[in-house]
């Protein structure tokens, strides 16, 4: 595997992942990954049909035992994936404040009034219920705005909108008009020495490419963005580093950087 890093995972410590993590990372040495970051969902909002607060020492607890019994064969670093929304910036910055992580993936999931986009039912409900420019119009400003908080070390499936916004395209899809956009979202993340995630599970899913797609990756590239993470976004352990490879041929296309993170320095 030449992708040996993946920073996204996700344990029974989330409410949709499965597996201890120390299950997690018997799997990743077994894979030849170097590195497994867990990345624990935290979702503050209490009026979103997930809020589930993360028992954050438990957690901690136990990816310290992971990092001590796997010393020497892997590196485990203790992540979350913060569920962003307009107007919950101080109950983020609150939760954080107090808490030892290794790096905070900011996320959008939902917009407009908790209309989501990143589970089956909430997203064919929300494109039912509103016009297609208008979701994806109302998704990047809220990504736009995510990067703007300066609360997040990486921007996190950048376009995960078109997990199923695809199945409603006639054509190709014409990122040109959301142009402004997305440009601001990766200017902030450049301005912010943020890293924007390279996330595999669009190989898995309808997109079949990863997040963000190439042309906007191209983009984030020419605007002069460097630093990437890697990602599977695994919820289960059989798709822990899955499309690693795929997201390194990326990499080597566009002259990226893949980064990590310890202490939410990067490294």
């Amino acid at each position: 595997m030449k992708g040996n890093i993946d920073l996204h995972v996700h344990s029974s410590r989330s409410h949709d992942g499965c597996g201890a993590v120390r299950d997690w990372c018997r799997r990743a040495v077994e894979r030849g990954l170097r590195v497994i970051g867990f990345a624990e969902h935290v979702d503050l909002d209490v009026t979103d049909a997930v809020f589930d607060p993360l028992d954050f020492d438990a957690y901690r607890v136990e990816v310290l035992a992971a990092r001590a019994e796997f010393a020497g064969r892997l590196e485990v670093r203790l992540g979350v994936e913060v569920g962003y929304m307009p107007g919950i910036e101080t109950e983020i910055a609150a939760w954080l404040a107090d808490r030892p992580v290794d790096y905070v993936i900011g996320s959008v999931h939902t917009i407009f009034e908790n209309a989501g986009v990143s589970a089956e039912y909430d997203a064919l409900e929300t494109f039912a219920r509103h016009e297609f420019w208008e979701i994806y119009e109302e998704y990047f400003e809220s990504v736009a705005a995510m990067v703007r908080s300066g609360l997040f070390d990486i921007a996190g499936h950048f376009d995960l909108v078109h997990r199923f916004g695809v199945q409603y395209l006639q054509c190709e899809m014409e990122w040109g008009r959301l142009y402004g956009t997305v440009t601001r979202a990766f200017e902030g993340v450049i301005l912010r020495q943020m890293a924007l995630e390279i996330n595999t599970s669009g190989l898995r899913q309808a997109p079949r490419s990863c997040y963000p797609d190439r042309k906007l990756l191209q983009l984030y590239a020419e605007l002069g963005g460097r630093a990437v993470t890697l990602g599977s976004d695994a919820h289960f352990p059989d798709d822990l580093g899955a499309g690693l490879d795929e997201a390194m041929a990326l990499v080597r296309r566009f002259n990226l950087q893949p980064i990590d993170f310890i202490n939410r320095q990067p490294v």
